[in-house]
């Protein structure tokens, strides 16, 4: 059982890479995909050239690129820390205003009911 599996598996990874390179040659019959292809590969080259005769500037390349990335998450991270003091902030402004709003409204209401008491019995103020 072990033996057979084996051999579905390797007729199964070889048919994938057929594929695979089939598909390739086809895309190939397209002008603009070879031309592309052809220019990749150029650049590719060129960029391993260019390391094999100076691996420090590629280094250097991979401790800049490195370096942007740090400072973008750390950048993200303030952004997300100023953000979410924010939103604690807004969290504590409704109760702020309902206690404004109740207070407002009792000394609304204990004006109304000074005003109610000097008010002389004839102009009574009425209520429903």
């Amino acid at each position: 059982m072990n033996e057979k599996h084996r051999v579905k598996k390797s007729i199964f990874l070889k048919s994938i890479l057929i594929g695979a390179a089939a598909g390739a040659v086809i895309s190939l019959f397209d002008k603009t995909t070879r031309t592309s292809v052809v220019s990749s590969g150029k650049g590719c080259i060129q960029e391993m050239k260019s390391f094999v005769k100076d691996p420090s500037l590629s280094l250097t390349k991979v401790c800049d690129t490195t370096e942007q990335i740090r400072m973008t998450i750390e950048k993200i991270t303030e952004d997300a820390m100023y953000i979410s003091q924010k939103v604690e902030e807004l969290k504590e402004i409704p109760p702020q205003l309902a206690h404004a709003v109740i207070e407002t409204k009792d000394a609304i209401t204990a004006e109304i009911t000074n005003n109610k008491n000097e008010a002389p019995d004839d102009l009574q103020l009425h209520t429903v």
